[in-house]
Parts: C-alpha cells; sequence; structure tokens
C-alpha cells in the first residue's frame, strides 16, 4: 500500500465516520428522556388519544402515519425511538453515500446538532424533512428518475413541516 494509501480511500473513510455515529447515536438515545409532545404525537399517531388533538398541532400527516404503520407492525412503543433512528440512518446514508459534498462537509454536517439529536434522537418531523430532501436532491440530479419521482417526493415533502412546504413552493 503505497503511503497515505489508507487516508485516500474514501470508502474505509465514510465506513469509519458512519460507525462512529452510530456510536454516537446509540449512546445519545440510549440516555434520551422522551420529551411531551413526542408521547404525544406518538398517541395520536396510533390513536391511543382522540383526533381533536390534532387541532393546532403543527406535525402534518407524515409524521402520524409513519409511526402508526410501525406501530401496526412490531406492536410495541419502542417504535419511537425505532422510526427516528431508522429515518435518520436513511438519511445519513444518503449524505455519506450519495452526495457529492468532500469529507470534511460530511463529517460536519453529520456530527452538527441538527442531524446528531434533532434530526435523530428526538423523534420529530425534521428528520423525515432532511430524508426527503437529500432524496429529492438524489433524484432530481439523474435523468433517469428526475420526473417519476420527483412529484411524489415534493408532496411527502409538503407535508412533513411547514419550511418544507415553503421550500415545496
Amino acid at each position: 500500500m503505497s503511503k497515505g494509501g489508507l487516508l485516500k480511500n474514501k470508502n474505509i473513510n465514510l465506513i469509519g465516520i458512519f460507525m462512529l455515529w452510530i456510536l454516537t447515536i446509540i449512546s445519545l438515545v440510549l440516555h434520551h428522556a422522551l420529551w411531551r409532545d413526542e408521547v404525544r404525537n406518538f398517541m395520536i399517531g396510533i390513536g391511543a388519544t382522540s383526533r381533536i388533538h390534532i387541532i393546532g398541532n403543527p406535525h402534518p400527516f407524515l409524521v402520524y402515519k409513519i409511526e402508526q404503520l410501525l406501530y401496526w407492525i412490531t406492536d410495541s412503543y419502542y417504535v419511537l425511538p425505532a422510526s427516528s433512528l431508522f429515518i435518520s440512518l436513511c438519511s445519513v446514508i444518503l449524505l455519506l453515500f450519495f452526495s457529492p459534498f468532500n469529507f470534511r462537509l460530511k463529517a460536519l454536517i453529520l456530527f452538527g446538532y441538527p442531524m446528531l439529536y434533532e434530526y435523530t434522537v428526538m423523534d420529530r418531523n425534521y428528520g423525515i424533512s432532511a430524508l426527503l430532501m437529500l432524496l429529492l436532491a438524489c433524484c432530481f440530479s439523474t435523468d433517469k428518475y428526475k420526473y417519476i419521482f420527483s412529484g411524489p417526493i415534493l408532496f411527502l415533502l409538503a407535508n412533513t413541516n411547514v419550511h418544507s412546504a415553503l421550500i415545496v413552493g
């Protein structure tokens, strides 16, 4: 192996930073106490509380439907942190392995506060929004999928939060 060959191999560096991110996230999730709004939205999503609570709630339907679907499959309350972990895991894979950013920028995004905590540890709609924006960028950059998937992704993105709806507009 040539001098600096290991440092120049992008795949090993990306896998290493991905493993470091996973270890950090596991530690953060194990020490996270669920917030009231996370549990409230989960209870609305699985139908354990009245639908009247949706009035005035800023979370559009996509958050509820993902949690409801996963709860129907698993019948476990661990769906709440697992759903946000799964969504952020997909976002991180898109960011690390399919985005055009350089290694330093990927590391800064990955270990920044939003990607570490807001999009991953807390079960909020921002993680879904980040995933859909990365997915839109990946699909829109190829001519093969540009016109097939951009409409459905934009529809789902408009139903994640107000900021995403403004971006879609």
